[in-house]
């Protein structure tokens, strides 16, 4: 498909509505890419947003309309004929939201969060705009301006309403929130406001954006989403070390690119018990090297990519909590894009975790181990930073280690980094992902001139 080349021209003409207004007149505009056949523009945001609202062949066009949660346009938008209205208490559970853009676009699509639509209100620039059709028609509307200057167009429209299929004033666009996951975001509390589950969240569209509530039966439009990121979108490596690369994230290390036993950032990796150098074909209480002693504990990131990688402690891992993040996907793998405070960013995929013979939640969760273990005393964590001429740990002088068969809880668990926790502990058999950090000093940029 090709990319429709967009030129903005704008003229000023005065304009009645409720106020005389500047308007820009838009001929054309410009998409970023186009992912699972279908176009979309880049506007420096947590999401991208298609050109086209669902139905639709061109920005200015109002597509198809839908109930909300339903996936097939009809002739009538009732009460009586919305699927996702319960009828009594008892058949909530089974009506269930279906999601339209990802039905119709494929998963790589989906409908805006009302979270998503409050962003578009609260970073973007808002203006009334006409698009200028070539049959000479026009079609008002809004054109949205990107924190990067990317923009989107939407067309004004109508929601439907009964069986007459008959237009009624609004200007309303569907989001995939609950109305009352909206009145969260629009008060900041949560509250138990639409109790039989009549209605969704919706946005009114003009020259500025407001998050509203309106019946799931009426018939309104869609503007998708998608999170996918393509490689142009990661901060490319900074540098190599050891011919593994790494990005600056403005934190105290270096992060590499990819996890180890990956070729690219979006791919799983290998996975490793606690303090293990090699995957293995299961992951069992019975065969862990550290389940009784951390002492012996090595090092997978410095035993695979060399004595200048180690895996991160539980300090260095909590500070990605200074980074925004965002659920997102490349080519299929989903995981998370992690901004660092400078702008820089990296990839974690969610490969999940590798318990007994199988890998369980890749896809949907991720774990990623840390070199911090618990001490013998209160709990307190201790980390594996380095290493004598053999590999073998050097342990911090105020912590010591469990080195016997003691049923102390926190003797045969270690620190991870994960999805649902930025600190959880997890047992040390268990198989986690492992991206590696580098510490860039005086000696790592001289064995680097070296080279």
């Amino acid at each position: 498909m090709k990319l429709h080349k967009f030129s903005l021209i704008v003229a000023a003409m005065a304009i009645s509505v409720s106020v005389a207004a500047q308007t820009e007149m838009i001929y054309q505009m410009e998409a970023s890419g186009i992912i699972d056949g279908h176009e979309y523009v880049d506007l420096g945001l947590s999401v991208k947003w298609a050109t086209c609202n669902i139905g639709a062949s061109s920005p200015s066009q109002s597509g198809d309309y839908y109930a909300w949660g339903e996936v097939e346009t009809k002739t009538n938008y009732d009460y009586s004929t919305c699927t996702t209205i319960p009828r009594d208490w008892s058949s909530a559970l089974l009506r269930q939201f279906r999601d339209v853009a990802a039905i119709k676009w494929g998963e790589s699509w989906r409908m805006p969060s009302s979270h998503e639509f409050q962003e578009l209100i609260d970073s973007c620039t808002w203006k009334y705009a006409v698009w200028m059709r070539p049959d000479s028609s026009r079609i008002s509307g809004t054109r949205i301006i990107g924190p990067n200057g990317n923009s989107i167009f939407l067309p004004n429209v109508s929601f439907h309403r009964g069986d007459s299929y008959a237009l009624a004033s609004g200007n309303y666009y569907w989001t995939a929130s609950t109305a009352d996951e909206t009145f969260s975001n629009m008060i900041g509390a949560w509250l138990e406001l639409d109790l039989m589950k009549n209605n969704a969240g919706a946005v009114k569209i003009g020259d500025e954006g407001q998050l509203s509530i309106c019946p799931r039966f009426y018939g309104l439009p869609v503007r998708a989403v998608s999170t996918a990121l393509s490689a142009g979108d990661l901060t490319p490596a900074t540098d190599t070390i050891d011919g593994h690369g790494y990005v600056d994230l403005g934190l105290s290390v270096m992060w590499a690119t990819c996890n180890i036993g990956a070729d690219k950032p979006e791919d799983y990796g290998e996975y490793f018990a606690w303090g293990e150098t090699e995957p293995k074909l299961k992951y069992y209480y019975n065969n862990s090297a550290t389940i009784k002693s951390a002492y012996n504990y090595r090092d997978a990131a410095m035993a695979n990519w060399g004595k200048s990688w180690r895996v991160p402690t539980q300090e260095e891992l909590k500070e990605l909590d200074k980074c925004d993040s965002f659920w997102c996907s490349i080519d299929g793998k989903y995981g998370y894009k992690i901004i660092g405070p400078n702008g820089n960013c990296i990839f974690l995929p969610a490969a999940g975790i590798a318990t007994g013979s199988f890998i369980d939640k890749p896809g949907s969760t991720f774990f990623y181990w840390s070199a911090s273990t618990f001490g013998d005393e209160g709990g307190d964590l201790a980390d594996i930073t380095d290493f004598d001429a053999d590999g073998k740990p050097i342990m911090p002088k105020n912590n010591t280690f469990y080195d016997s068969d003691s049923d102390n809880y926190h003797c045969e668990e270690a620190i991870a980094y994960t999805s649902d926790d930025s600190d959880d502990i997890v047992g040390r058999s268990y198989g986690l992902s492992i991206r590696p950090v580098v510490r860039i000093d005086k000696s790592t940029k001289q064995k680097k001139r070296k080279k």
